[in-house]
């Protein structure tokens, strides 16, 4: 059985950025957390938090069951002047409600 503690970060182009940074330097790999992690980047550059959503099953589905998942997402929703505040929090939750309810992460 694998011990490893699986943990998805799930985001747009800084994450993916910072999947790059760890693959380059083996010192940061899995974000220098102790014990057995296995930290897995999953990100795509430019997209809204609606594209992100469509595309999450299919970018965790190979990586499940995961452990827990982080959510770095929304830059690109506030930058654009069609989305609100409001919009932009109800879209979080519905990412995470996605996540822990029809993925079980």
């Amino acid at each position: 059985m694998d011990a490893k503690y699986h943990s998805v970060v799930l985001g747009h182009s800084y994450i993916r950025s910072l999947g790059e940074h760890m693959k380059t330097f083996s010192e940061d790999r899995n974000l220098r957390l102790c014990g057995d992690y296995d930290v897995i980047i999953q990100a795509r550059g430019g997209p809204n938090i609606q594209k992100l959503l469509q595309a999450s099953a299919s970018l965790l589905s190979i990586y499940l069951p995961a452990d827990d998942s982080s959510l770095f997402l929304g830059g690109n929703d506030l930058c654009d002047s069609r989305h609100s505040p409001k919009k932009l929090c109800v879209d979080l939750v519905s990412i995470a409600e996605f996540l822990r309810s029809g993925v079980g992460v």
